[in-house]
C-alpha cells in the first residue's frame, strides 16, 4: 500500500467531535469527490475505510446516514449517492441553495473556526489529496478540476498561515505543498500524526544516509588522490635515480623520497607520522613538490 494510502487510512479513523466540524468535513470530501452536481455524488478511492467514515460523518453532520452504494473493482472502491431527497438534504445542512445549476464553491460560513477548517482540509484530502513517497520526495497536494474552488482553497490556506503553491495539469487545477516541515504541519493539523511523525523519521534516516555518503565520497576521493600524488612522486624519485641525479638531491629531499618508497600508498598525514625524526605534514608536502619540481624540469631539458 502507498504511503499516501496508508495516511488516508489513518484520516479515516479521526473523527469530527463537533457536529460543525463534520459539516466541514462532509463539504471537504464532496467539493472534492469524483463528480458532484445537483442529482448525484461519485467518490472514487482506493481507502476502503472512506465509507464507513463517511457514514459517521453524515450522522454527526446531519442527523443520519444517507443512502449510499458502493463497488468495488480491484482495489478501487466507488461510493455513490443518487436518491433525491438525500441530496437535497445534505446540500442544504452544508448550506448550498438546491436549485438546477450548482456552483462548486467553499462555503465560507462552514470554516470560520479553526477546528474545523482542520477538519475541511481532512476531507479535502480524503477525497482529492496526495502525498508522495517521503523517501522519494517531499510533496502534498490537492486536486480539483475547479478553478474556482482550487483558488478558493487556496485562499483559505495562506490565512491559515500555510500558503501554498499552485500548479495546472491539463484540466487539473493543483494546489501543493513542498519541503518536509510544512507537509509534517498541515498532516498533523488534518489528524494524520502519525504519517507526520514518519516523514520526521524518514527525513532524519535520509540526512544521516547522505551525512554518511559525503563522508565516504570525501574519504574516497582524498584517498584516490593520495594514491595518484603518491604514484607521480615515485615516478619522478625512480626518474631522477635513473638520470644520476638523485645523489644530488640535498640530505632531507632524500629522506622525503625514502620515506615516499617505504610508504608507497600511504596518504601525507600518515607519511609525517612515520618520518625520523618527525616532520610536519606541510614540511613533507614541501619536500615531494620539490622532487616533483626537479623532475618536471629534468623533463624539460631533456626536450
Amino acid at each position: 500500500m502507498s504511503f499516501s494510502a496508508n495516511i488516508k487510512k489513518e484520516l479515516s479513523r479521526a473523527a469530527s467531535a463537533r457536529t460543525c466540524c463534520a459539516r466541514a468535513e462532509l463539504c471537504g470530501i464532496l467539493l472534492f469527490a469524483s463528480s458532484l452536481e445537483r442529482s448525484s455524488v461519485r467518490i472514487q478511492t482506493h481507502n476502503p475505510l472512506l465509507l464507513k467514515h463517511l457514514g459517521i460523518v453524515c450522522e454527526r453532520a446531519m442527523g443520519y446516514t444517507p443512502s449510499w452504494s458502493a463497488s468495488v473493482t480491484g482495489s478501487r472502491h466507488t461510493i455513490s449517492l443518487d436518491d433525491p431527497g438525500d441530496m437535497e438534504r445534505i446540500f442544504s445542512v452544508l448550506g448550498y441553495e438546491y436549485r438546477d445549476q450548482l456552483v462548486l464553491h467553499l462555503n465560507a460560513p462552514l470554516v470560520e473556526d479553526d477546528c474545523c477548517r482542520a477538519a475541511f482540509l481532512r476531507g479535502a484530502f480524503l477525497t482529492g489529496g496526495y502525498v508522495t513517497d517521503p523517501e522519494r520526495d517531499y510533496s502534498l497536494e490537492f486536486t480539483t478540476t475547479h478553478a474556482v474552488l482550487s483558488r478558493e482553497l487556496y485562499a483559505l490556506l495562506c490565512d491559515m498561515g500555510m500558503p501554498p503553491k499552485t500548479a495546472k495539469r491539463r484540466y487539473t487545477n493543483v494546489v501543493y505543498f513542498k519541503g518536509s516541515e510544512a507537509i509534517e504541519e498541515i498532516l498533523t493539523l488534518m489528524g494524520a500524526p502519525r504519517a507526520a511523525m514518519s516523514i520526521m523519521e524518514t527525513k532524519v534516516i535520509k540526512d544521516v544516509r547522505n551525512t554518511i555518503n559525503r563522508k565516504v565520497n570525501c574519504e574516497t576521493a582524498n584517498l584516490l588522490r593520495s594514491v595518484e600524488n603518491g604514484n607521480i612522486q615515485l615516478e619522478a624519485i625512480a626518474a631522477l635515480k635513473a638520470a644520476g641525479r638523485y645523489e644530488e638531491l640535498p640530505i632531507r629531499l632524500k629522506e622525503a623520497a625514502e620515506l615516499r618508497e617505504r610508504f608507497p600508498d600511504a596518504p601525507l598525514s600518515e607519511l609525517a607520522q612515520n618520518a625520523d625524526p618527525p616532520i610536519t605534514k606541510s614540511g613533507l608536502n614541501h619536500r615531494l613538490k620539490k622532487i616533483e619540481q626537479l623532475y618536471s624540469e629534468m623533463r624539460g631539458e631533456g626536450k
